[in-house]
């Protein structure tokens, strides 16, 4: 699927930056249960998808070299350590 583009659906939270990207979350406002990952274009002006993750929330975001690395909280087994290299096939 490819990068959905446009403005976030939902209040963002947990904020991060890699690659002189922004990054940052939401709720999906489709798939009850998901937080869709986002980050801006390479202008900084427009948000791009970047992952779709099973979790309500998704915070604690910190960089370490090429990834991008935060915690999820799908209700059913607490916060998990995820990370992300900016693209929705590296992300899990």
């Amino acid at each position: 699927m490819p990068p959905r583009a446009g403005p976030p659906p939902a209040p963002a939270s947990g904020f991060g930056l890699l690659g002189g990207r922004a990054y940052f979350s939401t709720p999906s406002l489709i798939d009850q249960g998901f937080s869709l990952l986002w980050r801006t274009n390479e202008a900084g002006t427009v948000a791009e998808q970047a992952g779709s993750l099973p979790g309500y929330q998704m915070t604690s975001m910190a960089t370490v070299g090429s990834r991008l690395f935060f915690l999820v909280d799908d209700r059913v087994h607490g916060w998990e350590l995820w990370q992300t290299d900016g693209t929705m096939a590296g992300t899990g």
